[in-house]
C-alpha cells in the first residue's frame, strides 16, 4: 500500500476513538467514564486531535534536517495559524464522525423552533 497523508488522518482517527473506548471502559480513568463527563472527553478529544494532527503534519513535511540541532522558535503568520487550526478541527471531525459510526447510537438534533400543529 502507498502512503498517503488522507490514510494517515483517518487511521490516526480511529485509533484514537479506538483508544478512548477503551480508556473510558478502563477502571484506572474514573474522570473519562463512559457516563458523563462529556466536557472531559471532548477536551481530551481535541487535544487528541491536535497531537495526531501535528504528527502527521511533522512526518509528512518534516522541513530540514535542522530541526533536532537547534531551537529555532518562528512566529507563523496568521493565515498558517488560520489553516493549521482549520486542519486541527479537520482531525477532531473526522475522529467524531468515526465515534458516532461505530458507537451503535444515534445522534439527535434538537429541533429550533416547535412544530406548528397541522391546520383543520
Amino acid at each position: 500500500m502507498d502512503a498517503n497523508v488522507a490514510v494517515s488522518q483517518f487511521t490516526g482517527a480511529a485509533m484514537v476513538v479506538l483508544v478512548m473506548q477503551w480508556v473510558k471502559a478502563s477502571p484506572y480513568f474514573p474522570w473519562l467514564s463512559a457516563e458523563g463527563q462529556i466536557v472531559r472527553k471532548r477536551f481530551v478529544a481535541a487535544i487528541a486531535a491536535i497531537t495526531v494532527h501535528t504528527g502527521i503534519h511533522f512526518i509528512w513535511s518534516p522541513g530540514s534536517g535542522e530541526v533536532w540541532r537547534q531551537i529555532v522558535i518562528n512566529l507563523p503568520t496568521p493565515w498558517i495559524m488560520i489553516v493549521t487550526v482549520w486542519h486541527w478541527f479537520g482531525q477532531f471531525a473526522m475522529q467524531e464522525t468515526i465515534y458516532q459510526a461505530t458507537s451503535g447510537r444515534t445522534v439527535t438534533v434538537p429541533a429550533l423552533a416547535p412544530a406548528a400543529p397541522p391546520k383543520p
